[in-house]
Formats: structure tokens, C-alpha cells, sequence
């Protein structure tokens, strides 16, 4: 999904990937709130491990919001609780950078 947006792969198109990247980027001084959904083995453990680096690198503006049983999906979908933790989540974000 990410490659026809990057307009072609990691290999063929490092020098993009690398300028998207927000691991790259650190510290951004960017508020920043990664919701990390405890069912989600895809994300979960890279989200982790990103808010360490994250960290470790002096950002200060990042916040890590856990949601509780959800899975991967639960945070784009509408009717479940973690959709709104998101919409919670997201509303704080905006309001911190009034």
C-alpha cells in the first residue's frame, strides 16, 4: 500500500523513504500522540520500540496513548471504544497546539 504512494519501493526510492520517515526525523519538537492498541502484533512492538527511540533522541512532544484489547483496526473503525479514544486523542493534540 505504501509503495504506489512512495511511488515505487524502500530499494528503488530510499531518498523518499528516508525524508517520510518520522524515526528519521527525531527529535521533531512536533507534538506528536502514537496510539499503540495492545492486540496489534503487526504495530504494537515497532510502536514501542519507536517511542524508546523517540525519547532516547530529547523528543518532548510525543505522547503515547495505550488502548487496552483493541486490535489493529479498532483504531479506524468508527463503532468501536478505541476509535474514540482516537478522536479523544486527536481533539488533546489539536487543542495543545492552538
Amino acid at each position: 500500500m505504501v509503495d504506489p504512494l512512495m511511488g515505487g519501493s524502500p530499494s528503488a526510492h530510499p531518498d523518499r523513504y528516508k525524508a517520510a520517515s518520522h524515526g528519521e526525523l527525531l527529535p521533531t519538537g512536533i507534538p506528536t500522540m502514537l496510539v499503540i492498541a495492545e492486540r496489534d502484533e503487526g504495530f504494537r512492538d515497532f510502536g514501542r520500540s519507536f517511542a524508546q527511540r523517540a525519547a532516547a533522541a530529547g523528543e518532548m512532544l510525543l505522547r503515547v496513548v495505550n488502548a487496552p484489547g483493541a486490535g489493529h483496526f479498532d483504531v479506524v473503525a468508527p463503532p468501536t471504544p478505541t476509535f474514540r479514544l482516537v478522536l479523544q486523542t486527536l481533539r488533546e493534540l489539536f487543542a495543545s497546539i492552538r
